[in-house]
């Protein structure tokens, strides 16, 4: 876990030297409050790869970007520049911002369903990464099935997008 920390401290002094204040902070806040009280903390801090090479930090600051470049959080957007915010409430917007999401997964229904795109390692010892299609709750048809719904993978991949090896699908 103190990996995870540190990791995102590093990446809050490289978005500082590159000009990303926002990002820099954002990166700085979830390395003190990330905790496992949501999906997205317990996935982050118990990541099973390269927390630099996967670049985690990133990958969950651009997640929360997405939500509000998007305008699927108003409570996430409303801590986002160019409103001017504490540290404590930026960390509060975005741990119900995780939770909201994992409310939408809990109402989602057959007839409503949620899709996501996964990419995760493949296993500790492979560099590389495994691109999934998730649909929740599972439908038949779109793949295996267990506590995360219906999975479909669709390609082995380079984090960086060097590379992508595409599966091919009965």
């Amino acid at each position: 876990m103190d990996e995870i920390r540190v990791h995102f401290l590093a990446q809050a002094k490289a978005c500082d030297d590159l000009g990303s204040p926002f990002t820099a902070r954002l990166c700085r806040i979830l390395a003190r409050h990330l905790d496992a009280s949501t999906r997205t903390g317990r996935t982050v801090l118990g990541w099973p790869g390269d927390v630099h090479a996967d670049a985690v930090s990133l990958r969950l600051c651009g997640g929360l970007h997405q939500l509000v470049l998007t305008g699927a959080d108003a409570g996430l957007a409303a801590v986002y520049p160019p409103h001017d915010v504490g540290d404590d409430e930026i960390a509060t917007a975005v741990t119900s911002a995780m939770r909201r999401f994992e409310d939408r997964r809990a109402a989602a229904t057959p007839a409503a369903p949620i899709f996501w795109l996964r990419m995760e390692p493949l296993s500790t010892d492979d560099p590389f990464a495994t691109l999934s299609l998730r649909q929740w709750p599972g439908k038949r048809g779109l793949g295996t099935k267990g506590s995360g719904g219906a999975m479909r993978r669709l390609a082995r991949c380079d984090y960086h997008g060097r590379w992508i090896e595409w599966i091919d699908q009965p």
